[in-house]
């Protein structure tokens, strides 16, 4: 016995070996890859062990059991390896097809065992006692080794070479390291056991594979010890796609990066592929609050941010769970889906929300007003229209009875209520006008437009003995001579009535400056009337409101909200002032641009036809 231990110390040091990878292994046994590598050491362990047990036996009868049982370990050895890189590579689908390839093993097995009953696997077996220290068995195999098990053997394997190679080429350089030692792992046995078919073996008949292999257990022993071999493994990459637009990072159960696709170089960097490895929490090491959500225990979906300032970008985080065999967390998957764009949308949406809510709030108190101001121009169109229709039919009945002073007397008075009627359909049309229309705005002659205005007047000024003051320049002014006409009329027809008896009118001009506004030039008219109280002068240019309680005022209260859209449109602002002392007056002012860049540019038809100049207006 004792001259065979220059090559049984060699096979029983790789039995310790490969049992001591084996234990280790163990440690991941909850793992499907592990278990794997777990069959693929015990198969080996069988091997080596029938080896050696094979050549310390004494006899044929001996050896050929102890052969027997190396077999067992032979013929399952590459299902279990292919089984373990198919797990590696992420190729899980293929091992739905490892139950067809065990039935040659199985076979080949049941065959050995019961070969002398029709010696298909050996023919005539026998101990060669010359060609080395110690009897050999020549196995002398038969057709089932030769044509049915030993090329689905090589098969296999060549398919695992395959799956290997093709891993090397696409996997990053982390995986590449691990993927070389398994690549020498397969290939150094199967070369040496294509040596021995062929016959090239240093001993004759006699097949070092089980040495060989017992060296590939100790390299994939010291890949587990060095790389990580059963922690860093492509455990996701079959869920990986390297077109995606979005983010794909893979984490293993202890926070390590263990995949990345292209697109996360948008987020880490030209040097993405680098961070394989590495944990999680060394990549963003301020972001403890990203760690918190990337290492909980349950599938998430949230959103996150990376980046600072104007470089900060949105993003969809989707957090999935990768379990083991017995559901235990084997890993997390993680997408991140760059929504940006869609955030900024959102800002957009809702910017746009606010102000369509304001100006809903708006369209509200427009439909408010509009019914405040439909029932004020049927009240205001009913009364006068009542008061003609009454005449013209007291006219049409007892026209015959009635003297010729009586008569002249009703002919004024329709004529009055007519030219009221004609008044409010005219502010109608102003309004109308001031709403639809766009005017163009040029430079203003206020000298003319006042005179055209005061001209109009003439009758009223007379009536009530008013005296009004006009200024000698104007200074100037843009804007739309026929609104502004209709502005000065409706200023200082409101002066002659609601003035002091006799009315004194004041007219005049400034020029203001605004932080918001700029230069403008600011109008007047000033009269010498009872004065407006501080709590009515917010509500007189206030759509269609009256202040009948302050004084005895009647109208249809147009006048002052349709003056204020005009100016308004026109670029301008509107306003009074008052202190509200009997005797000292009101003064109602307007003010309009300089230029005409300072005001909204507008062009259209000639809008003077559609507007009516507003003469004579009841003041609110």
């Amino acid at each position: 016995m004792f001259q065979y231990t220059p090559l049984i110390l060699p096979l029983i040091v790789s039995a310790v070996v490969v049992a001591t990878v084996v234990v280790y292994a163990w440690r991941y046994r909850t793992r499907t890859a592990a278990l794997a590598f777990v069959a693929t050491m015990l198969t080996l362990l069988i091997w080596t062990a029938g080896f050696v047990l094979e050549i310390l036996s004494v006899g044929l009868r001996a050896k050929i059991f102890w052969a027997n049982i190396k077999f067992i370990g032979i013929t399952f050895l590459s299902l279990a390896w292919l089984m373990m890189v198919l797990d590696y590579t992420g190729h899980t689908g293929f091992k739905r097809f490892l139950p067809f390839l065990a039935v040659i093993p199985i076979i080949t097995n049941i065959l050995i065992w019961t070969n002398p009953y029709h010696h298909l696997f050996r023919i005539h077996p026998t101990l060669d006692t010359t060609s080395g220290p110690f009897p050999i068995l020549v196995n002398d195999y038969g057709a089932w080794f030769r044509w049915v098990y030993s090329p689905s053997s090589y098969l296999v394997f060549f398919a695992t070479l395959i799956l290997l190679v093709r891993s090397f080429v696409f996997s990053t350089r982390a995986y590449r390291r691990q993927t070389v030692i398994l690549l020498l792992a397969t290939v150094l046995p199967l070369l040496t056991d294509l040596l021995y078919t062929v016959g090239v073996t240093p001993i004759p008949n006699f097949n070092l594979t089980p040495v060989v292999f017992s060296i590939s257990g100790v390299l994939v022993g010291w890949a587990i010890f060095r790389f990580r071999f059963l922690d860093l493994m492509p455990i996701a990459r079959s869920k990986l796609v390297d077109v995606m637009r979005d983010t794909v990072i893979v984490l293993d159960e202890k926070g390590r990066l263990v995949d990345l696709n292209p697109a996360a170089q948008t987020i880490f960097g030209d040097a993405f592929r680098d961070l394989i490895g590495q944990p999680i929490a060394a990549v963003w090491t301020d972001r403890q609050d990203l760690i918190d959500i990337l290492m909980t225990d349950t599938a998430l979906q949230a959103e996150i941010s990376l980046g600072i300032g104007q470089d900060v970008r949105f993003y969809d985080l989707s957090l999935s769970l990768l379990y083991g065999r017995r559901r235990q967390i084997a890993g997390r998957l993680i997408m991140l889906r760059d929504i940006t764009a869609l955030k900024q949308a959102e800002g957009a949406v809702r910017s746009t929300n606010i102000q369509l809510q304001g100006a809903n709030e708006q369209l509200a108190d427009s439909n408010q007003a509009l019914g405040a101001f439909a029932h004020t121009v049927a009240h205001d169109l009913k009364n006068p229209l009542s008061v003609l229709l009454g005449y013209a039919q007291l006219l049409e009945e007892q026209y015959a009875e009635l003297s010729s002073e009586v008569i002249d007397k009703i002919v004024h008075i329709i004529i009055k209520n007519g030219n009221k009627l004609t008044r409010i359909i005219d502010d109608l049309l102003l309004l109308a006008s001031a709403r639809e229309e766009k005017a163009s705005l040029t430079p203003l002659d206020m000298r003319v437009v006042v005179a055209s205005v005061l001209n109009n007047l003439a009758p009223m000024i007379e009536e009530y003995q008013a005296k009004v003051t006009v200024p000698d320049v104007w200074p100037n002014a843009i804007g739309y001579a026929p609104w502004i006409e209709s502005v000065w009329t409706n200023y200082i027809s409101n002066a002659l009535k609601y003035g002091g008896r006799p009315p004194r009118v004041e007219l005049g001009a400034s020029t203001v400056s605004a932080p918001t506004t700029g230069t403008m030039t600011r109008f007047w008219v000033r009269d010498n009337g009872q004065g407006i109280p501080s709590q009515d002068r917010g509500k007189l240019f206030t759509s269609f409101m009256r202040l009948e309680q302050t004084r005895a005022m009647k109208g249809h209260g147009l006048g002052l909200s349709i003056i204020k859209r005009i100016v308004e449109k026109l670029g301008g602002q509107v306003g009074v002032e008052s202190e509200g002392v009997p005797g000292k007056g009101s003064t109602f002012y307007f003010t309009l641009p300089l230029k005409a860049d300072a005001a909204p540019r507008a062009s259209s038809d000639d809008a003077h036809a559609a507007t009516a100049r507003m003469s004579q207006k009841d003041k609110k």
